[in-house]
């Protein structure tokens, strides 16, 4: 372990409240009350996509640094835009058609350690995925896609657990990750329900 004092435990506490904050979302609500809409699922499955297409393109552009600091698989952690296109093609959904205009601006994710703080909220995601796959298998059957939920499939427990252990071994600024995940997460609530 490096100079983090365990970052992972660190960022699970500071970003709870958030995390708590962000399931409130009436469209979540939605999925685990087994009363969602197809049209809501949509509407879900579109605000995702405008949200990781923008985020994962920030990240991507630090790809460089996160293999010289030995994340070797970021561009398999990046593929969360890639399974949303899957689901919304399944549902014969043109991306390129689909008259987006919205626009989303992060302030802090300008250095590498707000942008792993920004992958810690992505790669978390996935483990909230494998829950509301099965909400949604509950909901709908086998009748909308769930790619994106499903994540890495078998592997996301021990993805979720690779990339925790990298963050508690790798050399970054506490504050800069903190804020990095704590900006995220704000931007991802405004953003789905606006």
């Amino acid at each position: 372990m490096k100079n983090n004092d365990l970052l992972k435990k660190h960022l699970k506490n500071i970003t709870y409240p958030l995390h708590e904050w962000l399931e409130e979302f009436y469209l979540f609500e939605k999925i685990k009350k087994n009363n969602l809409s197809e049209e809501e699922y949509i509407f879900l499955l579109k605000k995702l996509y405008i949200f990781f297409n923008i985020t994962e393109s920030i990240i991507k552009k630090h790809k460089n640094e996160f293999e010289k600091n030995k994340l070797e698989d970021i561009e398999q952690r990046l593929q969360k835009t890639k399974w949303l296109v899957e689901d919304l093609n399944y549902l014969n959904l043109d991306i390129d058609n689909l008259n987006i205009k919205e626009s989303i601006e992060f302030k802090t994710l300008n250095s590498f350690s707000s942008i792993v703080g920004a992958l810690y909220v992505l790669e978390g995601s996935t483990m909230g995925g494998m829950q509301i796959v099965k909400m949604i298998e509950r909901n709908f059957g086998n009748n909308l896609p769930n790619r994106y939920y499903q994540s890495y499939k078998q592997d996301t427990m021990n993805k979720w657990l690779s990339f925790s252990k990298w963050l508690d071994e790798v050399k970054l600024d506490k504050y800069e990750v903190t804020l990095g995940a704590t900006e995220t997460f704000i931007i991802l609530k405004k953003h789905i329900e606006s």
